[in-house]
């Protein structure tokens, strides 16, 4: 995955419609404030906000570690080692 790759995939997930996370066990809300789109909405629910939820954020790491693991694949069946943890 290049850098250019990488960046599209999480434009993509941090625009989209910004989504909450919920913990049901304690019925608290995780909500991102200090982090926002450089630019607006154009189109959508959503259009003209510039809210990231906390689940996006949690998935764009998510999503990029999960590419930076399977890169990685190769390189433990030579070596038998894993240079990433999990």
């Amino acid at each position: 995955m290049t850098s250019e790759e990488a960046s599209i995939l999480v434009w993509r997930i941090l625009s989209g419609m910004p989504v909450e996370v919920f913990d049901d066990e304690d019925g608290s809300v995780w909500e991102n404030e200090q982090w926002e789109l450089v630019s607006p909405r154009r189109e959508g629910d959503f259009a003209g906000s510039r809210a990231i939820g906390s689940a996006n954020l949690i998935t764009a790491l998510n999503l990029i570690h999960q590419k930076i693991l399977i890169r990685a694949i190769p390189l433990q069946a030579r070596t038998h080692r894993c240079p990433f943890s999990i």
